[in-house]
């Protein structure tokens, strides 16, 4: 007895279409200082750990912003701040001793540059800021987890330090999404306490 087998006809896939990925847009900071501040203050949540430093610079008001916890406190007053306090006018690069100077228009970049350690220095109708390396150097070692460890991902640990462990989770989130809190707990001992979240996955209702 024969068997007649019907093949289904193939399937056709239709094509894909690979749609390309438009460019990044660039935010422009503009030239007004206090503009640029609440555009900054505005996209970090206006986080607690800013740090802010009011200035005059080639006769104009000048404002220099960072990340506290990444800061080194020395590199910014001697290399930074002195500097332009002293000389008051000429090209940032010739008055300022830093290892790197970045200058730049864009505001996503200042943020990244700022999560890296830098301090950005914003001048009036100067249409770019300058993101000059002001980073801390760990006077201690962020050693391994010793109780919970694991096979996959960091083998960091957090210290003693709250200004360390900021320091470290800081430099994991470029785009400005991590926001620190400041709170104090304890009528007594009035313990300083961070509390962190990521602003565009937590409920700003709790």
């Amino acid at each position: 007895m024969a068997l007649l087998i019907k093949r289904r006809p193939k399937r056709t896939k239709s094509p894909i279409s690979l749609e390309e990925k438009e460019p990044k847009t660039e935010i422009e900071l503009g030239t007004n200082v206090e503009e640029i501040l609440k555009m900054l203050e505005e996209r970090l949540d206006y986080t607690s750990d800013i740090g802010q430093r009011w200035l005059k610079f080639n006769h104009e008001r000048a404002l220099l912003v960072y990340f506290v916890p990444l800061m080194d406190s020395i590199k910014l007053n001697d290399h930074v701040i002195k500097p332009l306090l002293i000389e008051k006018e000429g090209e940032i690069k010739e008055v300022i001793q830093a290892a790197s100077i970045t200058p730049t228009k864009d505001l996503d970049e200042m943020i990244s540059l700022m999560s890296r350690g830098a301090s950005v220095l914003l001048i009036e109708n100067d249409p770019l800021v300058y993101a000059i390396d002001s980073t801390k150097t760990a006077t201690r070692e962020v050693n391994q987890a010793l109780n919970e460890k694991i096979i996959r991902g960091s083998q960091e640990s957090f210290v003693e330090s709250l200004d360390k462990n900021l320091n470290l989770m800081r430099q994991r989130f470029l785009d400005g999404s991590l926001i620190v809190r400041y709170i104090e707990v304890g009528s007594i001992s009035r313990t300083r306490v961070a509390v962190l979240y990521l602003k565009n996955i937590a409920n700003r209702d709790l």
